[in-house]
């Protein structure tokens, strides 16, 4: 082991020289230390986060819309409904597609609030 592989972090772990790559890869480090890198990573996730939010939430109300849309046009519709595992009494297919999109609107309150 190369005496300047023992100065290393990891230099107790490994025989051998480190790659060329993995040096190149690890040279950011005295940068790091300058930077409130942690910061900066942090603040992007909170950028992408923020956006990618907002994508989903439009695509949640989109989803909603179409559900409403489609339970009015079907509102004749019935099935069986199901409890326990069996047949239970009909219902509408609109209230069972209703409940799903009410179950969605939740979802987009609570992404509002991880947004904020």
């Amino acid at each position: 082991m190369a005496s300047t592989e023992g100065n290393k972090l990891w230099g107790g772990r490994f025989v051998g020289d480190t790659d060329p790559i993995m040096e190149r890869f690890n040279a950011s480090i005295a940068y790091d230390k300058r930077m409130s890198r942690n910061d900066q990573v942090v603040t992007d996730m909170r950028l992408w986060l923020r956006d990618a939010i907002t994508t989903l939430t439009d695509n949640a109300l989109q989803l909603m819309s179409t559900m409403v849309e489609r339970a009015a046009a079907e509102i004749d519709v019935l099935f069986p409904g199901y409890t326990h595992m069996q047949r239970a009494q009909p219902i509408r297919w609109s209230h069972w597609i209703l409940s799903h999109a009410v179950a969605l609107s939740r979802d987009v309150d609570r992404l509002q609030e991880i947004k904020k």
